[in-house]
């Protein structure tokens, strides 16, 4: 049975409706704040740069960011309690039950609040101010029904590498790239200062980031209803654990660093790793040079081949060989 094309008047009352919860919303801001100035706040990082052989030293970054928190909790009780929010609520919801569009996760949980709240955090990134311009107001709900009638979402995970080095960034195929750290995930991976309320599993739980760090950055679809992408981020890493065991001797900390949906909308929380493992036995370095590489991107795509295959004759040896570099003693990994 097929579904109903999704151009008729439930979209557009959708879009009315998301389009008065926004100018009521942003009104509402700048009565309480007494301004169109959007609140910001500055958030710091703690990171770790090179200062030797094997030496690090330490140093803050500073960012500045939409203090979101503080403007839902000044205008959030106006708002919900207000008919422009109950109207919008209704209408994605109704959008949700007539096109059956599935949860990007496990479960939905509060589904209107997933995707309204961040409407306005969107608008008001992209306009800076407590002022409705009908341009982003129609961009950033546009980018709202199109995360609804997407199916799958994308999955981006950020894998660590840690100890490694090639000659230059290369891809593992369309949606694998191995490249450098960049400064934005520098300032989100030593963020320092989560507050409180912050539930424990999601803040950080690893070590302090490197500017000399390497990033495995992995984009996957998930279909709506699963944790195919998230699940597909943690088989990255363990794959890309074993061809770089199985293709040459080195040590490498790897480790996954987060996984969230590339849509500001439907999330359900960014999920992050714990501590980096060690690939290696007495190896203190990985390294790929200019003429490995292309042999390495030879050598993962073989890998890929026999890692699908649960019956392929290497699947156990290869595991072993991975779990031996895991760990410290010798006689251990032999």
């Amino acid at each position: 049975m097929n579904q109903p094309k999704r151009t008729d008047n439930v979209r557009q009352q959708l879009k009315a409706d998301c389009r008065h919860f926004l100018r009521e919303a942003i009104d509402t801001g700048a009565r309480l704040f007494g301004s169109t100035e959007v609140p910001t706040r500055t958030f710091t990082s703690m990171i770790m740069e090179p200062s030797g052989t094997g030496r690090h030293s330490g140093r803050e970054l500073a960012s500045t960011e939409l203090d979101m928190s503080l403007v839902w909790n000044r205008i959030g009780t106006l708002v919900a309690t207000g008919e422009p929010w109950e109207e919008a609520k209704t209408s994605v919801q109704r959008y949700i039950d007539t096109y059956e569009v599935k949860p990007t996760g496990h479960w939905a949980h509060d589904a209107p609040g997933q995707y309204l709240v961040p409407l306005l955090e969107l608008y008001l990134r992209d306009v800076d101010a407590f002022a409705y311009k009908h341009g982003p107001a129609s961009k950033a709900i546009t980018q709202l029904v199109r995360h609804l009638d997407s199916d799958p979402v994308e999955v981006v995970g950020l894998i660590v590498l840690e100890g490694f080095v090639a000659a230059r960034p290369f891809k593992l195929g369309r949606n694998i790239q191995i490249r450098t750290i960049s400064e934005s995930e520098l300032l989100t991976l030593g963020r320092s200062d989560w507050p409180w309320d912050v539930p424990f599993h999601v803040r950080p739980q690893m070590r302090t980031p490197h500017t000399d760090w390497w990033i495995c950055e992995v984009s996957l679809p998930n279909p709506r209803g699963t944790v195919i992408g998230w699940n597909g981020v943690h088989d990255i890493r363990e794959t890309l654990a074993l061809s770089l065991r199985a293709f040459k001797p080195g040590g490498v900390n790897i480790g996954m660093a987060t996984a969230q949906l590339s849509s500001p909308f439907g999330r359900t929380g960014q999920i992050r790793g714990g501590r980096l493992e060690r690939i290696a036995v007495r190896e203190m370095s990985y390294s790929l040079s200019g003429v490995e590489i292309p042999r390495f991107q030879s050598f993962w795509r073989r890998m890929m081949v026999f890692v699908g295959d649960p019956k392929h004759y290497l699947r156990v040896p290869i595991r072993r060989l991975r779990a031996a570099g895991t760990r410290s003693e010798m006689e251990d990994a032999l």
